[in-house]
């Protein structure tokens, strides 16, 4: 396995550039997933990676070894693409064996190789079909079993579920941790899927518009993002995030949302002093937004407001609850049976420890 180190990579085509001053470092055996919408150039970094693309400035280190001037067939890295890639007129076997043959392993070599990556990624009795004779599932596991069995120093998956119906996705997510966990293969995977990027991560690397915004483990994305775009980006349903202003008051420091006020907890207010009377962005998540019945095990004192409910979305264990409070629409997460009910009003709480607040101009958090 490597480590690999990416410094100051941009990436340009003509007038447009993709990428712009590009730092991230990959430790040995850890699986890093780089997220962010489409077009934000996660992609384009991962094949540079591989030596499938030119950067137009920086430096890539493979170990120690600057990796620039290599050929991509000389850098002991292995592509996993979206589209699988498989030769459509070789078995599962052949497709498996190819970049074996190309290395000019012994026949003895592969077969064993065959036979290890077949158990591995549970291809009994498929080595002689064709891809055609294949599910999606199965042919993910062959592309993967085909860039794992030349043991390469770092592994890259460029969407490599993308093209699978949810419950396949959920199993591959499962066999990936499996196969790293069993492995312990230095891996960046890219998705725009920050549920896969949640789930299957050692660290999440997000990206917007050609920079790496925020890096870090995957809670900490979630509980601590660095500005309103990886706050809106990062979690399902996304962070409700409004336009407020910080006031002050004799009571304390309070949120004003127009529609309603809220209370800012003590250990957060020296960080919001100095945007006393201020506009900024206030941002909770739909969990932390609770049924009044439900709030058990903190003071709602403040905090506690009525609205209406617009729409309820049953997720079985779940409701997505749209709710209104004058000209504030807000998003909710409640346990099923909170006796939600469209067109009728319900008391909310809000769980202000979780809240964030964000500088108007800047965009980045300035409680977290």
């Amino acid at each position: 396995m490597a480590i690999v180190r990416l410094q100051r990579i941009n990436k340009s085509y003509g007038d447009l550039q993709v990428i712009r001053d590009l730092d991230l470092v990959v430790d040995d055996g850890e699986f890093v997933t780089m997220v962010g919408p489409s077009g934000c150039g996660k992609s384009t970094t991962l094949r540079m990676i591989a030596g499938l693309e030119e950067m137009t400035s920086g430096q890539i280190y493979i170990d120690d070894v600057l990796a620039n001037p290599i050929p991509a067939k000389d850098r002991d890295v292995s592509m996993v693409f979206q589209s699988y890639a498989l030769f459509p007129h070789m078995t599962v076997s052949e497709n498996i064996a190819f970049g074996l043959k190309i290395k000019k392993y012994p026949r003895g070599a592969i077969l064993k190789k065959i036979e290890w990556a077949v158990s591995l990624l549970n291809l009994q009795g498929l080595e002689t079909r064709l891809p055609k004779d294949l599910s999606g599932g199965q042919r993910q596991r062959v592309a993967l079993a085909r860039a794992l069995v030349v043991e390469p120093r770092v592994l890259l998956l460029d969407e490599p579920l993308s093209n699978l119906d949810a419950t396949l996705r959920l199993k591959m997510r499962a066999e990936l941790k499996r196969i790293h966990k069993r492995l312990g293969a230095t891996i960046i995977y890219v998705t725009h899927d920050q549920v896969e990027a949640m789930s299957l991560s050692d660290r999440v690397a997000v990206m917007h518009e050609g920079t790496l915004v925020q890096v870090g483990p995957p809670l900490d994305i979630y509980n601590a993002p660095q500005d309103t775009f990886v706050a809106g980006f990062v979690g399902s349903p996304s962070m409700n995030l409004l336009s407020a202003k910080i006031i002050r008051k004799d009571t304390g420091f309070f949120v004003d949302l127009k529609a309603f006020e809220l209370v800012l907890p003590e250990g957060h207010r020296p960080r919001c002093v100095s945007y006393v009377d201020q506009e900024v962005v206030f941002g909770i998540r739909p969990e932390h937004i609770y049924h009044r019945g439900s709030w058990k095990t903190k003071s709602s004192a403040g905090n506690t407001i009525d609205v209406v409910v617009d729409v309820v979305e049953p997720l079985g264990d779940r409701d997505i609850v749209e709710v209104k409070k004058g000209d504030a629409n807000l998003t909710l997460l409640l346990e099923a049976g909170a006796e939600a009910t469209p067109d009728r009003a319900m008391t909310v709480v809000f769980d202000m420890e979780k809240a964030h607040v964000f500088d108007k101009k800047t965009q980045r958090n300035i409680i977290h």
